[in-house]
């Protein structure tokens, strides 16, 4: 099972784990998991927080590897009582002040359709060593790693500036505390025609004025196309008004 989790004991614990689940078996009311990295299963209660626990390994809206937060405690038995947190990934919009406009994706993996750019933190992230509460850190090198598997593009994590964090429960019925770090990029004039789709990503389109001039995937801010997430409406809206604020500050 290729399973992802993130484990902390408390709110100041840097005791981590990340890596592959052995195997899982029901017992009782919960799901007991072994897992190489630690000295006893852990055990996650089966409740509404823990919606897709209570469906695996059935259910086939997302493929792996899943990124799942927990946050356990030390029953009186010894046993570790897992509860879970949240979900997370990351979306990068990318934004060229020439054209006023964004980059977008066709989306090759369900839910299908138009999309930012992003994904799900992976180890290669460096995320067994770094804090994933600090969106400066690991979220943008997740961020930057994502852009350039989908557009092609190769930035570093610290080209990204933060956005925000947004729920996506109501957007995105995958999964219930689902959560976005959202990142943005200022896309230098000479590398506009350097994106490409890639990976899991399929190529958008792109507004008829910029695909005339070669910019496939490109969108005006002002001609957004239906995106697949309603979040990711939120995300630009966000980003554009931070941009304009920090024009008016200069």
């Amino acid at each position: 099972m290729n399973f992802k989790f993130w484990l902390v004991e408390e709110e100041s614990s840097n005791r981590e784990y990340w890596g592959p689940i052995s195997y899982a078996t029901k017992e009782g009311d919960y799901l007991k998991i072994t897992a190489d990295m630690l000295d006893k299963p852990l055990y996650i209660p089966y409740s509404d927080e823990v919606a897709y626990v209570n469906q695996y390994p059935k259910n086939k809206t997302l493929n792996p590897p899943w990124n799942k937060y927990f946050r356990y405690s030390v029953a009186p038995d010894g046993k570790y009582v897992v509860n879970y947190v949240e979900n997370r990934a990351v979306d990068c919009l990318c934004y060229s002040p020439k054209y006023n406009a964004v980059y977008l994706i066709d989306r090759k993996a369900p839910p299908f359709g138009i999309a930012i750019p992003g994904g799900f933190f992976d180890t290669h992230d460096g995320i067994n060593v770094n804090n994933p509460s600090d969106p400066q850190t690991i979220g943008a090198v997740t961020a930057a790693r994502e852009l350039e598997e989908e557009t092609g593009a190769k930035v570093s994590a610290s080209d990204l500036s933060y956005i925000g964090r947004f729920r996506t429960d109501a957007s995105d019925t995958r999964e219930k505390n689902f959560y976005i770090w959202a990142y943005f990029y200022i896309v230098p004039d000479d590398m506009i025609h350097d994106f490409k789709f890639g990976d899991d990503a399929g190529q958008a389109p792109g507004s008829p004025s910029l695909q005339r001039e070669g910019l496939n995937g490109w969108y005006e801010v002002d001609n957004i196309p239906n995106l697949v997430f309603p979040h990711h409406y939120d995300i630009i809206k966000t980003a554009m008004n931070n941009l304009v604020n920090q024009r008016e500050s200069k």
